[in-house]
């Protein structure tokens, strides 16, 4: 993987390096962040392991995974209390 390198103002000198994948989920909220990390290592989840995942209510949930569908992160499954989500490109 390679690194970018961004400056930042604050001291001479000072680079700090990013990895591509970092600034690639910067666009996510650290709840986003956590449920794609734990698809790394499992094979779907629901609403209900994303509000426990991240103690959140559904609604949050709905939102933020509807996001990750969106912006092509995640692929959506079944209907209802059977939806799940898988890491798009996987299934």
């Amino acid at each position: 993987m390679s690194l970018i390198t961004k400056k930042f103002g604050l001291t001479k000198g000072l680079e700090v390096k990013v990895a591509e994948q970092q600034v690639a989920l910067s666009e996510f909220n650290q709840r986003q962040i956590a449920a794609l990390e734990y698809l790394k290592n499992h094979k779907k989840i629901t609403n209900s392991m994303y509000q426990k995942l991240n103690q959140v209510d559904i609604n949050t949930a709905k939102r933020d995974l509807a996001k990750l569908v969106k912006k092509g992160k995640l692929k959506r499954f079944g209907k209802g209390k059977a939806t799940y989500y898988t890491l798009a490109g996987s299934g």
